[in-house]
Parts: C-alpha cells; structure tokens; sequence
C-alpha cells in the first residue's frame, strides 16, 4: 500500500490520532484547509475543543443524541478566539457547508470532519477505506485495517460497467473513461467484508 495509507491505529486516539487519521482519509479536505495557512497544530486544537464543549453538557454520548450535542459542540468551538483562524479557513473553502453546520445539516463536503469528530467523541476505530484524486490519478485510503485485509477498487462505467479493476492497489491508479470508482475491504480470505465500500465519483 501506499505511504498515505498507513494506518493509525498506532496512535493514541486523541485529538492528534483523530486529525492524523482524518489526514490520512481525507487528505484533500486537509490539504485545502491547510492552504489557507492553518497550521496541524490549530485543527488539532479546533478538534480538542469540539470534545471539551460536547463533554461539557455531561451527559452520556449515543448514536441517538450525538448529532445535537455536536452541532452545539461546533458552534461553541467557533465562536472561541483560539479557533477563528480555523472557522474563517473552513468558511473560505466551504462557505455553504460552514453555514448549514451551524443550522444543524451536514453537507456531503463536510462529511470528512463529521465522521472524524463522532469516530473520534464516539472512540470508534474499526475499519475505514476511502479514496481521493481524479480518473488519471486514484489513491486510495484506509485506517484500522490488517496486513492481510485485501482491498479491491474498481472504476466503472456511468452504466455502471466494470472497466478496470485493482486489487490490492500501491500508488496512484488511473482508468480514463471511467465515471466513478468504488473501494471495497475484505476479510482475508472470505467476501466478508470490513467496512463500508467507499465511492468516488469523477
């Protein structure tokens, strides 16, 4: 696999496991957050205080109840001086997510920091695969994985086709023609698989 792939899952699941493993995931949200010049140590601080505002409210984190106390996390982490480099740098690449977060509603390009902040409020470290780049240029992601998961991506028509195939992919993949590509994650030696397949479309 390739060097963007490596897994987390030595890492303490802190705040810094949690970016570290964001970054690894997604690094395109990161690498465009970043741009604007904010710092790994600003996210991870960002990250910290979303946990430190929901943990606030003492009450007992659950699938039912974790959406509104994050989205009241987000907002009180916003509106911290510490972290206005991060809030204006998000609502610069990402103005209409920014501003639906604070209403309550996740937009597909902000699903990378809601996954990470529930994956990480929640402690969950089971499997994830994702990719990123464009046809010419396929990566794919992954943490929490074993060394002897197998991991396929397939790239397909907008039919839905099959045009090319990878498995167990190192580096950039490419397959001109096609419409998107789906990972997928499986049990050694078995179609059982270890997480949701993840796809990304061209």
């Amino acid at each position: 696999m390739s060097l963007s792939s490596l897994s987390v899952a030595a890492v303490d699941y802190d705040e810094e496991g949690a970016y570290r493993e964001c970054y690894t995931l997604y690094p395109d949200f990161i690498n465009r957050i970043k741009a604007e010049g904010i710092t790994e140590k600003q996210l991870m601080s960002f990250v910290k205080s979303v946990e430190k505002k929901v943990l606030e409210h003492n009450i007992p984190l659950t699938e039912e109840n974790f959406d509104t106390l994050m989205f009241q996390g987000f907002k009180d982490a916003f509106g911290l001086r510490t972290n206005i480099k991060v809030r204006d740098a998000l609502a610069s690449v990402y103005p209409e997510s920014v501003a639906q977060a604070m209403d309550g509603a996740i937009t597909e390009e902000f699903m990378p920091i809601y996954i990470t902040v529930k994956r990480f409020l929640l402690g969950i470290t089971t499997p994830v695969v994702t990719l990123s780049g464009d046809k010419s240029n396929t990566l794919v992601h992954y943490v929490h994985m074993s060394e002897a998961a197998t991991i396929f991506v397939a790239f397909y028509t907008p039919e839905g086709d099959l045009l090319k195939a990878y498995k167990n992919p190192e580096g950039e993949m490419e397959c001109e023609g096609a419409f998107f590509a789906k990972a997928f994650a499986f049990e050694p030696d078995s179609l059982s698989p270890l997480c949701e397949s993840f796809i990304l479309n061209f």
